[in-house]
């Protein structure tokens, strides 16, 4: 079973905090990977959720955890596209890359839809870099923005073109993209 804590950042967070982190909670949890965004830091754990001890955590990093969940397949009929859309955008305009990579993954299973699949890649990109992983970022990037070209104007509530000028501009302003203006779920 695979969990996410979600961990508030810091004020005196660096890389050399997060690689700290990484390396006592492998002494005692089946680590995954740890992310970090400009708000929080994100701990993917493969452990029954009755073998996390959260106040262990919190010791380890020395600082409260505000969310901790559970990861899990979701059925695909229980929802409507327009659900998921929201959920994605919602997730990914709180930098929590992962969990809404997730959540149109499962869509893109259903319809195989190569736009749907260029919003996966552009989580993904955003897990690499908060993985402090610049490479595949760059790697996802470039794939991304090929997928992205053969979307344009509004499909299925998203409006492509808005998605492409928000992250040219969080490029240029060096910050994560929201997108949620872009995603029209009515």
């Amino acid at each position: 079973m695979t969990h996410i804590l979600i961990i508030e950042k810091p004020r005196s967070h660096n890389q050399h905090k997060t690689n700290e982190i990484k390396k006592l909670l492998k002494k005692h949890y089946k680590l995954v990977s740890v992310r970090t965004s400009s708000n929080h830091i994100e701990v993917l754990i493969h452990d029954k959720m009755e073998d996390i001890d959260v106040k262990t955590i919190e010791t380890i990093i020395g600082t409260k955890i505000l969310d901790y969940q559970k990861i899990q397949e979701k059925t695909i009929k229980r929802k409507k596209f327009s659900k998921h859309l929201s959920e994605f955008a919602e997730m990914f305009d709180q930098e929590r890359f992962w969990e809404a990579h997730e959540i149109l993954e499962e869509l893109w299973r259903h319809n195989k839809d190569s736009c749907l699949r260029a919003l996966i890649n552009l989580a993904a990109a955003f897990i690499k870099l908060q993985e402090q992983n610049l490479e595949g970022h760059v790697k996802i990037i470039r794939n991304t923005k090929k997928l992205l070209q053969e979307c344009n104007g509004i499909k299925n509530g998203v409006n492509y073109d808005c998605i492409k000028e928000e992250n040219k501009n969080a490029f240029s302003e060096q910050r994560f993209p929201k997108i949620s203006k872009c995603i029209s779920t009515t």
